[in-house]
Formats: C-alpha cells, sequence, structure tokens
C-alpha cells in the first residue's frame, strides 16, 4: 500500500538538551495528538520512545502508530508518521485500509496545517522516501 505517510515541516518547538534521556517532541505529539481527536479519531496519550514520541489511533477498525521525533535534516526540523500497527486484516481488506490511512493522514495534515508554528510541511511516503516530495 503506497501513500503519503511521512510529514516533514519545521516548527519551533524546543528540542531535548539530552536526547539518550528523553527524546524531543512531547509538545508536537502532544499538539499532533489533539488535532487528531478534534477529527474524530480516536488517539492514545502518547509515549515516549528512544527515537521520539508515539500515539495509536484508531480509524476505522484499523490501529495505526502516530510517530514523530527531530528530522536532523533542519535545527528546527520534525518528522512525523503514520504506519499500520494491525497485522493481516489490512491485506483482506484493502480498500478499507487505504480509506482508513487517508483519514489519518488527513487528520494529521489539518492538525499541521492549522498550526501557526508548522512551516514547510512536506510529504512523502515509506516507499519513495524524500525523493518523491509532495508541498502541501
Amino acid at each position: 500500500m503506497i501513500g503519503r505517510t511521512h510529514l516533514e515541516f519545521r516548527a519551533d518547538y524546543a528540542k531535548s538538551v539530552s536526547p539518550e534521556t528523553e527524546p524531543s517532541g512531547e509538545e508536537v505529539i502532544a499538539f499532533l495528538v489533539n488535532g487528531i481527536r478534534q477529527s474524530g479519531i480516536a488517539a492514545a496519550e502518547p509515549f515516549a520512545e528512544d527515537w521520539g514520541w508515539c500515539s495509536v489511533l484508531h480509524v476505522d477498525g484499523f490501529r495505526f502508530l502516530l510517530g514523530c521525533g527531530d528530522y536532523l535534516e533542519y535545527e528546527d526540523g520534525w518528522l512525523c508518521f503514520i504506519d499500520f500497527r494491525q497485522g493481516f486484516r489490512r491485506f483482506f481488506k484493502p480498500n478499507s485500509a487505504r480509506q482508513a490511512l487517508r483519514h489519518a493522514t488527513h487528520a494529521m495534515h489539518g492538525a499541521v496545517q492549522g498550526n501557526p508554528r508548522c512551516r514547510d510541511r512536506k510529504w512523502w511516503s515509506d516507499t519513495t522516501g524524500v525523493g518523491a516530495v509532495e508541498e502541501c
């Protein structure tokens, strides 16, 4: 399933002074989760990983992982993504899975686009990487 799943953007949120003990992005994931919830999607409380922050999204019967962390290309860069967290169900209902993914990415897009602190937004898929970006 190919789709826009990764969103890079620049924003003036604080970066962690010591990423070894606490990753950057707690404020970023908080505004993303809030915006996604306003779109009617259930989102779990964010939790830290060694590379950034995550939340589990429940969209139309599918589970997704929302992740966010430093994007080192820019001093003020952030990279967020949405990935499936459910096994084989997406293969048996591919149209439903694509629609749920689209719903989740549109909600993330709306949260970032509606935040005046965010700028220089670019989408790319997990299969093409940075080579195929789409300005938004």
